[in-house]
């Protein structure tokens, strides 16, 4: 399995709505997208910061 290195918020962002997500809102430094099944992911977007590879993990359940 691939190491995931830190990445940017933004991108992750971007990543998310190919993949059908939709933003429904901002809370503070946080963006709530959701797709059609009703998942809901929260993305902190601070400056100057990269996400870590913990809140990146994809559980295949």
């Amino acid at each position: 399995m691939p190491r995931i290195t830190p990445g940017d918020p933004y991108k992750l962002i971007k990543l998310l709505s190919k993949l059908g997500f939709k933003p429904i809102r901002r809370r503070g430094s946080h963006v709530i997208p959701v797709n059609e099944q009703g998942v809901r992911i929260v993305v902190p977007v601070h400056p100057g910061k990269k996400i870590k590879p913990g809140l990146v993990r994809v559980n295949n359940n």
